[in-house]
């Protein structure tokens, strides 16, 4: 027999302390002053240096040694004093302001008054009134008493009383106070047994003092301390919070004291042994140095509750508002109380169920008996006896599901026996049957509740969900082959306030209505809290789903021992609190306080919060915006950075959206642009100027070119017909006839070529003022050899090769004109004869003659080959001129 034991708790609370320490970026794991700056950025001053936090991270400021003291003036400025002297940090966090020293030894405490004044203890017994007018100026000193001592205590305190009293405080001070802070002096008190106070404080109107050697805390009536009692606590710092309670720390913990009777403060440890400072943030949270580190205790992370860490596999709270934590060590599989305060234990492995009555076991029962012999799945019942859960239904009907067996059993209460079973199918399911709504769909059952109609809804962990039909008795079935149920294995199921079945299971939430959440999700249980608000414990967290719809995860840094959730460990509380548990214990809260919890601000809340930024509209990218990246171009961006709420969610976190202006770099500002204009008109400029001489040159260059063709061309034609004119003119009466014709022949010949020249020139003047274009038709190469070979002297030495039908497409008159000009110069050089052939677009001029002369490779200098030129590039046309082995010249067009 199982010895099993339930957990029967009250919940209580606890505080929950957040830890920090050189592991953490602190300079050094002992701390001995913190405060806050006007930018919510915490300053700690260790022994080895400062440190600033923002919430996600501590960055590290060694360069300040041991630092004793820390103080924020009226103006933001951060007063840090050292053992070397005192430096303020007039900007914001990493700007470091000059450091003075001072003299007469360490700083050992800090006061920033509202006047904008900071008062400082120096050494052992100088106090200054300091101010900053870019730089630290003395106002004024007085010295204060010190008492003899052993040792190095760092203890020390100024504070500032509701009545202006100015009073020092430390391990190493007598009772002494500045009441003139004008013309400081001090006034020293001579109450008999009181030693040193150690901090002070007020609450309520009332002064209070802790007296550091004995450990009394006193109040003061008409200004005579008055004892009330010796706290727990030894070395203790004072403070009062802002909701007026009275915190004590020092050695052996941190305690909220109990001004009435101060030796019954509760203590709760930190992770330091002993507390050297107290402070209270904005958001009301209260930190704690000490020797081990920086300790938090924030309000924020109160509202969750450790009840148990051991590994749990039941949750169910009594009539008592007990809690019953059943655990895999008893293996205990569910907790259920019927209407009469009976309550039930299933035990898993075979073992069946434990009866309690008034907090104390009863007895022991199982399911026993055979079962119809047409059932061959399950012959008896004796073998399944692993407990699923219980229900106690409207009509009084108790039922019991197990894990094999019949699955869904009626128990009779009163007899200790199971009634006969009603929807035990004979066959394994599923299967096609045409009846099977009158069977449940497995044996192996998980999870039993009643509807809103008074309905049974059954759980499998191998086909889904059953609905029993109340009247009828009849199974509607939800499965993978017929629902849009995400899987078949239902881990739990739990009714909303509106009636509404959900249910858990490896694969996310479903509701037989459709609606699903947490799709792919191993949800393990689930509960809907008062406002219909879905709970789901996971492998991966704790979830929820708001009554908008819209999902979160809670972190399991608000208090929770584990993210691994076991199945059907959670239930319903007094007050509206929900439990959950698993395999590394069990928590409880109040959903609405756990969804009130607000982390902006809030540093220990801080790394909870996911932050991310896109620029003009583009995609998110996750992480804290840094900069720029330093490659982006120039120009205004906006920028949109978004921090989600503790639990994930976008819409509910902050927004911030920012311009940012990205200068052009200095070579590109409009100075340099103007030079950039200047220089590149100059260059232009000057390219214009050299191309137009360059122009100017070429052109004269023709100009003479031309003229002296021109000359060339027009002396011997012109000289010769004068000559020849003149001598016929003489000898005209002796002449006989035949010379006569002869002579007027050459004239007549001359003429032509005076005639050919003028034409080519006239076309060469045209093309130069751009009137001359070619029109392109397709011509007879024949009929264009023949026409220009007609108009030539000794045309008949031209030997022609022209395929007939030979045609190309190009402009008559230019293509006239250059053939023209060729044939004449090629009979110029070979009066013997001339070839012209053609095959294709190709023409071919062959002449006898001497060829191109190496000292003249453009052979010709004539007008007409110059227009000739002009005209194959109006025509889109290459000519090729080269000598040939055997002599002569071969000039090849290609059209």
């Amino acid at each position: 027999m199982i010895c099993l034991t339930i957990i029967l708790c009250l919940l209580t609370a606890v505080p929950r302390f957040v830890n920090y320490s050189a592991a953490d970026g602190l300079p050094s794991n002992t701390v001995y002053a913190i405060t806050q700056d006007t930018d919510g950025v915490l300053w700690v001053g260790t022994r080895n240096g400062l440190a600033s936090f923002d919430g996600s991270r501590f960055k590290s400021h060694k360069e300040y040694g041991r630092v004793n003291a820390l103080a924020v003036d009226m103006e933001g400025r951060l007063w840090v004093g050292t053992t070397e002297g005192l430096t303020v940090m007039p900007d914001q966090v990493g700007h470091d302001g000059s450091a003075v020293g001072q003299d007469g030894g360490p700083v050992r405490a800090l006061y920033a008054d509202k006047e904008g004044f900071v008062w400082a203890t120096v050494g052992d017994t100088l106090l200054l009134k300091l101010s900053y007018h870019g730089g630290i100026r003395e106002e004024a000193r007085c010295f204060y008493d010190k008492r003899d001592h052993e040792g190095d205590y760092p203890y020390f305190q100024i504070y500032e009383a509701s009545d202006g009293k100015l009073w020092i405080a430390g391990r190493l001070v007598h009772n002494q106070y500045v009441e003139d802070r004008k013309n400081p002096q001090v006034t020293l008190t001579h109450w008999e047994g009181l030693l040193c106070n150690g901090s002070y404080a007020e609450k309520g109107g009332k002064l209070y003092s802790f007296e550091d050697h004995t450990s009394l805390l006193h109040t003061y009536e008409a200004g005579v301390p008055i004892p009330i009692g010796r706290l727990p606590i030894s070395h203790a710092r004072l403070l009062t919070d802002r909701s007026g309670n009275l915190w004590a720390a020092g050695s052996y913990g941190l305690g909220l004291v109990n001004t009435k009777k101060p030796e019954d403060t509760k203590v709760y440890k930190t992770a330091s042994n002993e507390l050297y400072c107290i402070f209270e943030d904005r958001q009301g949270n209260i930190w704690a140095g000490g020797d081990n580190g920086l300790s938090v205790l924030s309000s924020a992370l109160q509202h969750v509750r450790v009840v148990s860490t051991a590994q749990v596999s039941a949750l169910m709270e009594d009539h008592n508002g007990k809690l019953w934590i059943g655990t895999a060590q008893e293996r205990v599989s569910a907790l259920y109380e019927d209407s009469a305060g009976t309550v039930y234990v299933g035990l898993w492995n075979n073992t069946g169920w434990e009866v309690w009555k008034d907090g104390k076991k009863a007895y022991k029962d199982r399911l026993t008996g055979e079962l119809p012999k047409e059932q061959t799945e399950a012959r008896h019942l004796d073998g399944a006896n692993w407990i699923s859960d219980f229900l106690e239904d409207n009509e009084g009907r108790f039922w019991v599901v197990t894990w094999e067996g019949v699955g869904l059993n009626e128990w009779d209460r009163k007899a200790r026996r199971s009634l006969p079973p009603h929807w035990l199918s004979p066959f394994r399911y599923p299967s096609a049957q045409a009846d099977s709504n009158i069977y449940l769909s497995s044996r192996l059952g998980s999870r039993l509740i009643e509807d809103a109609r008074g309905n049974l809804v059954y759980a499998t962990t191998e086909a889904g969900l059953n609905v029993i039909d109340r009247k009828t008795g009849l199974v509607t079935k939800y499965y993978k082959g017929n629902s849009s149920i995400p899987d078949d294995y239902v881990t739990d199921l739990c009714l909303t306030p509106s009636g509404a079945i959900w249910a858990a299971t490896r694969s996310g939430l479903w509701s037989p209505s459709g609606n699903h959440f947490l799709d792919g999700m191993l949800v393990q249980c689930v509960e809907a809290d008062e406002k219909g608000r879905l709970w789901a414990g996971t492998e991966d967290g704790l979830w929820f789903v708001d009554t908008d719809g819209s999902t979160g995860r809670v972190p399991k840094e608000l208090g929770f021992p584990s993210d691994i959730y076991g199945e059907r460990v959670s239930c319903h509380l007094s007050g509206g609190f929900l439990a959950f548990g698993g395999a590394a214990g069990a928590a409880s809260f109040h959903p609405d306080s756990l969804l009130s919890i607000k982390a902006s601000g809030n540093l220990p809340l801080e790394s909870l919060i996911r932050h991310r930024y896109r620029l003009n509209g583009g995609d998110w990218t996750e992480g804290r915006f840094i900069g720029l990246p330093e490659n982006i171009r120039p120009g205004r961006y906006v920028l949109q950075e978004q921090s989600s709420d503790i639990f994930g969610r976008w819409d509910r976190g902050e927004t911030k959206e920012k311009t940012l202006r990205v200068p052009q770099p200095l070579w590109l500002r409009w100075p340099f642009l103007l030079l950039y204009a200047l220089l590149l008109t100059g260059i232009v400029w000057t390219v214009l100027r050299l191309r137009e001489r360059r122009l100017l040159v070429k052109e004269l260059e023709m100009r003479n070119r031309l003229f002296s063709i021109i000359s060339h061309d027009l002396r011997n034609p012109i000289s010769g017909s004068r000559l020849l004119s003149r001598q016929l003119l003489e000898r005209l009466p002796e002449l006989p006839p035949e010379k006569l014709r002869e002579g007027l022949e050459k004239l007549a010949v001359s003429a032509d070529n005076t005639s050919s020249l003028l034409e080519n020139l006239l076309l060469w003047s045209l093309n130069q003022k751009g009137m001359l274009e070619p029109v392109m038709r397709e011509e007879d190469l024949t009929a264009l050899a023949a026409e220009a070979i007609g108009t030539l002297q000794n045309g008949e030495v031209i030997s022609v090769d022209i395929p007939s039908g030979l045609t190309v497409k190009t402009d008559r008159n230019m293509l006239l004109t250059c053939l023209r000009n060729l044939l004449e110069n090629a009979l110029k050089a070979s009066p013997e004869g001339v070839t012209l052939k053609a095959r294709g677009k190709r023409i071919i001029i062959a002449d006898n003659g001497p060829g191109i002369r190496e000292e003249d490779p453009h052979w010709g200098h004539g007008l007409g080959l110059m227009i000739t030129k002009e005209l194959l590039d109006k025509l889109g046309a290459g000519m090729k001129m080269q000598n040939r082995p055997e002599g002569g010249l071969e000039i090849t067009i290609d059209l």
